[in-house]
């Protein structure tokens, strides 16, 4: 199962400090980290054009999924990241990494010019030299290999199996997004769509199916059928779906639905399984 997510640019509308912001955004990237999201598209809200607003989420997206020792050279200083110190760790494989480095180990690695030639800082506290083509500044994965004594590292892919954290954009429209990506299946989450009782079938169907699922999300004072009407939704292929038909509460959040929604479908695979 591959999970993509769109959520608002009015995600933190409403939020009163920077603080509350920052939390906000952390519980979503903890929500994809626990469900092995792929991706997450930060859209832009037509009626909260706010294009700061979704460089802030995106920011915060981002500061999370890069390991913490990566995280000064990749994210300096900024008025977005006054608050990070509130936000909970991932604690996915690649950021679990200590400064005793074995060889054949992969890691996350920032790339830097010294002397007209490439090195990688893996985290050990030093730069080791890079065995491939880069440029400085950019974030590859490597795996670390010993030669004469001495550590050096090259290329590498993600250890198969291991979840290596998601990737974040930023996208004028989630029309444009639905039509451009062709994801193998769209729920749009709404507590005015169709009963989940009566999607379940397609749930689990779109569980199994080899594309990935498109799951878009609404914010806390505009819900998706807000945005976009439910034609136009639909005819882009996305199934509407009301995830929590008996809600108890006035509205959900969107951070809450993010988790029951994911979780819900996970569900519809695993039985889908049996």
């Amino acid at each position: 199962m591959r999970f993509w997510l769109a959520i608002p640019s009015s995600l933190i509308e409403g939020s009163r400090t920077k603080a509350e912001q920052t939390l906000k955004v952390g519980t979503i990237a903890r929500a994809a980290a626990i469900f092995r999201v792929e991706r997450i598209f930060v859209f832009i809200d037509p009626k909260y054009p706010k294009p700061r607003a979704a460089g802030f989420i995106s920011r915060i997206l981002k500061y999370m999924a890069t390991p913490p020792y990566l995280r000064r050279k990749l994210h300096p200083i900024s008025e977005d990241l006054e608050e990070a110190g509130l936000l909970p760790p991932l604690g996915i494989p690649p950021h679990r990494r200590s400064p005793d480095v074995k060889p054949g180990e992969v890691r996350e690695a920032v790339l830097e010019v010294v002397g007209g030639r490439l090195y990688a800082d893996v985290g050990m506290g030093r730069l080791i030299e890079y065995s491939g083509h880069g440029r400085s500044g950019a974030r590859v994965t490597v795996v670390v290999r010993e030669r004469d004594g001495d550590h050096y590292c090259e290329p590498a892919e993600p250890p198969p199996g291991e979840y290596w954290g998601y990737e974040v954009k930023t996208v004028e429209d989630l029309v444009k997004l639905i039509r451009s990506s062709k994801p193998g299946s769209t729920i749009a989450t709404s507590r005015h769509g169709t009963p989940l009782t009566e999607e379940w079938d397609h749930i689990v169907r779109a569980a199994h199916g080899r594309g990935s699922i498109l799951v878009a999300f609404g914010a806390p004072r505009r819900g998706l059928l807000d945005m976009y009407s439910r034609k136009t939704l639909e005819g882009l292929g996305a199934r509407v779906i009301d995830f929590i038909p008996n809600q108890g509460v006035d509205s959900v959040r969107t951070e809450e639905a993010v988790f029951t929604v994911l979780a819900t479908i996970e569900i519809a695979g695993i039985i889908g399984r049996q």
